[in-house]
């Protein structure tokens, strides 16, 4: 495995554990059956298949995920926290410098992928 290997790897890790969360746990705050013990777990897997098989077919594409398009800035930010968290991982500096940088792009990531689900749920009823 090369460098750029262990860094997509690294990235598409971080970016799925923030994103397939943040919708898990939307869904289930929208509908709770989804968190039941038999349901949750196979919800879950079935999130997490569709979320990566979404994530290759926009890999393949060349296109990345934006969501918040009317927030141009949000993608900016975040785009630059990905090229910094990068930089970082190939180049073997602190402890620190690693968790600062991928601090900063979870919290990007957090900002890009806001999905306020149970606000829309809330608005149908």
């Amino acid at each position: 495995m090369n460098v750029e290997e262990i860094v997509e790897g690294k990235i598409r890790a971080i970016f799925f554990k923030e994103v397939v969360g943040t919708v898990i746990a939307k869904a289930v705050a929208a509908a709770p059956f989804l968190g039941l013990p038999v349901i949750g777990p196979i919800f879950s897997w079935i999130v997490g298949w569709l979320a990566g098989k979404f994530y290759e077919e926009a890999k393949l594409r060349g296109v990345f995920l934006a969501i918040d398009l009317n927030e141009n800035r949000k993608a900016v930010a975040y785009e630059r926290a990905v090229a910094e968290f990068r930089e970082v991982l190939k180049n073997p500096l602190d402890q620190d410098e690693k968790k600062k940088a991928e601090e900063k792009y979870r919290a990007t990531l957090r900002e890009l992928i806001r999905i306020n689900a149970t606000d829309r749920t809330r608005r149908l009823r």
